[in-house]
């Protein structure tokens, strides 16, 4: 909060500055300051259109989306995302491209039209060009969802391309947890093996962070596709610690329904034999080869 008030009082004595006005509003979104946020990004967004500095109009129009986005209110959300994209066509803005693009992935996911998200996915890769730093975050998100879906063959591709970026600790375990999952799904127990003592190892330490309880379930589902329960119930057992510890009440309820399914071993028609390798789309296909060349080109942290 006191970043925000900064960045708010340096922005009151610069109106003109479209670009403190934006960071401004960014930050007091993050802390779910909805009136100030809406107030400095519409300030933003004025003040740059004025001044003909569409990129920072675009990023203002695509954080303003974001704060619809947190809200919950996906329709409007979309409805400025699609804004932010027409800007970017306009202009020839390429970087705002691939963050609109990337966000309708997230939103056209949330909704379950996966195609559609992918084809979004495919032109924010494309957009981001090789090299941005921003794929890898875009590499996790198509992996994930490709990974809740089933498709862990896909998934470890790309996911295994990102893991050798990711240095700071509380991003490199998020990652790691669901390399250790796409492993399990495919029965590569040393791979799991290795993910899990790395995965431990992380979250013992502080700079795990909040980012250690969701790791640990995550790892606790990569046990229970091998039918190791055991493990499954101690890593799930420390997440929900975790969790209780830090009163994520998503997670603690998320944690308690895995607990009483291991418990009962209540997994008989979670995991088909095909895990994804049956349905092979060109399409999805293409999308991680276009992510693992985009991350192949990308420095480490």
């Amino acid at each position: 909060a006191t970043q925000f008030y900064f960045a708010a009082a340096a922005g009151l004595c610069t109106p003109q500055d479209a670009g403190q006005a934006y960071y401004a509003g960014k930050l007091a979104r993050d802390i779910a300051k909805w009136d100030a946020a809406e107030v400095w990004l519409e300030h933003a967004m004025t003040t740059a259109r004025r001044q003909k500095d569409r990129e920072t109009q675009g990023m203002a129009l695509l954080g303003m989306g974001r704060m619809y986005y947190l809200q919950g209110d996906y329709r409007k959300a979309k409805e400025v995302y699609a804004a932010g994209l027409a800007l970017a066509h306009k202009h020839h803005l390429s970087q705002i491209e691939g963050y609109a693009c990337h966000e309708l992935f997230i939103l056209l996911v949330e909704d379950h039209s996966f195609s559609r998200a992918e084809e979004y996915a495919h032109r924010a890769a494309t957009a981001y060009g090789p090299g941005n730093a921003r794929v890898k975050d875009l590499g996790h998100d198509v992996a994930f969802s490709w990974l809740a879906r089933g498709y862990a063959v896909r998934a470890l591709r790309v996911l295994n391309a990102l893991l050798p970026l990711l240095q700071e600790p509380q991003r490199r375990i998020h990652v790691l947890a669901s390399v250790g999952h796409a492993a399990a799904i495919c029965g590569d127990r040393n791979r799991f093996q290795q993910v899990w003592n790395e995965t431990w190892a992380l979250a013992e330490t502080p700079s795990a962070g909040r980012r250690a309880a969701p790791a640990l379930l995550e790892l606790a589902l990569g046990a229970v596709c091998l039918k190791e329960y055991a493990f499954a119930e101690q890593a799930t057992k420390a997440s929900l610690k975790r969790a209780q510890d830090r009163g994520e009440m998503d997670l603690i309820a998320r944690a308690e329904e895995l607990l009483a399914r291991i418990r009962n071993q209540d997994f008989a028609q979670d995991h088909p034999d095909s895990v994804g390798r049956a349905r092979d789309e060109k399409a999805a296909d293409d999308l991680a080869e276009a992510l693992v060349r985009s991350l192949n080109g990308v420095a480490a942290e």
